[in-house]
């Protein structure tokens, strides 16, 4: 009962809506009480953050973006000529548009793309992205962003399963998998399952496959992810 009441009181993770990034209402909560749309944005903050600072050479300015010092940040990095960084440090500082220019009229970078396929938006975005990866065929993370801007769906999930096979380490591909294929149950369980073998703490997964097995009334394997699913949350 706590299970079926759990499932029905909780609102999927936005990697997994069947519409798009997020849910028809972004105020709808998350096990931890956040919306989805705060959720969504902590994790693309987080994201290019992390990026930075494992870029070289960016120590002093990622220090400053740390202390939430945006504008220091922005005058480290222009000195120091480090466009990711600027566009890091406008994008935090609210000034998302900015940041999108810059790094659309940047060269075309393995480096930058993070960068711009998390932050940036709208056509010339996914048509910079696609150019990227078109130039590293075999970087699975090119392909995996080139894949989140593209249509038909046939399209994205060759690219998926391209970046997947291409990184094994990686579990981005196949969690986007999962959620393209929506209600065909047997393949989303298939790639997030794939997904868990490579990192068993997803808490994404586990949430999505609680609700995918129960729906095709494996009740006990249901119960083991959602409790594997409360457990990754709290961590």
């Amino acid at each position: 009962m706590f299970l079926i009441l759990l499932l029905a009181q909780v609102t999927a993770p936005p990697e997994f809506q069947s519409t798009g990034a997020f849910q028809s209402s972004p105020t709808a909560a998350t096990v931890d009480g956040t919306t989805h749309t705060a959720a969504e944005q902590a994790r693309i903050n987080n994201e290019i953050v992390r990026r930075l600072r494992a870029l070289a050479g960016h120590g002093e300015g990622a220090r400053l973006v740390d202390a939430k010092l945006y504008g220091a940040a922005e005058a480290a990095f222009r000195k120091r000529g480090q466009t990711a960084g600027v566009a890091v440090a406008l994008y935090l500082n609210g000034k998302t548009a900015a940041a999108t220019e810059l790094l659309l009229a940047a060269p075309r970078s393995l480096e930058l793309l993070p960068f711009l396929a998390e932050m940036g938006e709208g056509s010339r975005v996914a048509a910079a992205v696609r150019e990227i990866a078109a130039m590293h065929p075999s970087s699975g993370e090119a392909l995996y962003y080139s894949a989140r801007f593209t249509d038909p769906k046939a399209d994205a999930v060759r690219l998926l399963e391209k970046a997947a096979a291409l990184d094994t380490k990686d579990t981005r591909a196949l969690l986007e998998l999962a959620r393209l294929h929506g209600e065909d149950r047997s393949k989303a369980i298939a790639a997030l399952e794939a997904a868990l073998a490579r990192d068993s703490s997803l808490a994404a997964a586990h949430y999505r496959l609680a609700a995918l097995y129960r729906a095709i009334g494996e009740i006990e394997k249901s119960r083991v992810h959602m409790e594997a699913f409360r457990k990754s949350s709290v961590r």
